[in-house]
């Protein structure tokens, strides 16, 4: 009965996903906060306000966010683009990460590559494909990524600014390249 009662409200629910910001492709526009866990988001949307996706839910498409995100226990098959602070755990992320805004991320896989317009970006226990932080404009400060608990970087990590730093962990490991950064050891 209630997996039933969870097909019916998959199929009433609007399908979050979206091909990247400066598409004109056709999507589901949420206005609003977007809560949802254990479902399937399907097709293209776009999400204006903060999204909450939990446990064993699985986003098929790309997907736009411009607000907060937390998101628990979610499987991206697509690209993410996320414009705003966003929390995430036990996430695995399948298509590239977009993040603009501030990233704490503990326990998740990227295969693909991240690309960020962040200070600062916390990642723990994450096995991370490649990290490039893009210049933020009209700021002089370093931005930086930390990394803990076990975390892997199996490429390399690209500060466009120049000025960026990495703190680690005694755990943690790039396997790659700093570009345009500093390591500071913790």
């Amino acid at each position: 009965m209630i997996r039933l009662l969870k097909k019916v409200l998959n199929k009433l629910i609007p399908t979050p996903v979206m091909a990247d910001s400066n598409s004109t492709e056709p999507c589901e526009i949420i206005n609003g906060s977007y809560q949802v866990s254990q479902c399937v988001i399907e097709g293209k949307v776009k999400i204006n306000g903060e999204a909450v996706l939990g446990q064993n839910t699985l986003v098929k498409n790309n997907i736009i966010i411009n607000g907060k995100l937390e998101a628990s226990g979610v499987t991206f098959e697509a690209d993410l683009f996320a414009h705003g602070v966003s929390v995430l755990s036990h996430c695995s992320m399948k298509g590239n990460a977009h993040f603009s805004g501030n990233v704490a991320a503990s326990e998740c896989h990227f295969h693909q590559d991240l690309l960020m317009l962040a200070h600062q970006a916390t990642f723990s226990n994450c096995q991370i494909n490649s990290i490039m932080v893009q210049r933020l404009p009209y700021v002089k400060t370093a931005q930086i990524i930390s990394l803990t608990k076990d975390c892997v970087v199996t490429g390399n990590i690209t500060f466009e600014s120049g000025s960026g730093e990495v703190h680690l962990d005694n755990s943690a490991q790039i396997k790659g390249i700093v570009n345009g950064g500093k390591f500071i050891f913790n």
